[in-house]
């Protein structure tokens, strides 16, 4: 009786889908597990050039990314979604050289930076404040 829905999964409709682009596997894993378990549907990508390839294809509302990496580093990425992409979220992290390229981030239009090693509970939090502002 009612109107229940025959969809198990009704209740767990994704809250935004997360595009994670880092050259190392653990780092993707550990970001697809976690926001994934916080109700987020997430994408991975292991290089800039597959990330730009995989934002033309798939609708994407946050871009997380590494700085340091092959194939198109994190700021060469920010540079494009300026002109490609406008509209995207993106947060960027990096461990590398102390942090001094998260401010660069800043300036070519990151809307958040994470500084490696990763806090979960800040990482959450940081995605949410994120994806709640205009």
């Amino acid at each position: 009786m009612g109107s229940e829905s025959s969809d198990p999964n009704a209740d767990r409709r994704s809250l935004a889908t997360i595009l994670v682009v880092d050259d190392e596997p653990s780092i993707r894993s550990l970001l697809n597990r976690f926001l994934g378990k916080s109700g987020y549907t997430v994408l991975e990508s292991a290089d800039g050039r597959d990330a730009l390839e995989q934002l033309r294809q798939s609708k994407v509302d946050l871009l997380i990314s590494d700085i340091v990496m092959p194939e198109r580093d994190g700021l060469e990425i920010l540079r494009s979604l300026r002109n490609d992409f406008a509209g995207l979220k993106v947060i960027v992290m990096s461990g590398a050289f102390d942090g001094r390229f998260l401010r660069t981030a800043e300036m070519l239009g990151a809307h958040a930076t994470l500084q490696k090693p990763l806090k979960m509970n800040l990482v959450l939090e940081t995605v949410r404040k994120v994806l709640a502002s205009e």
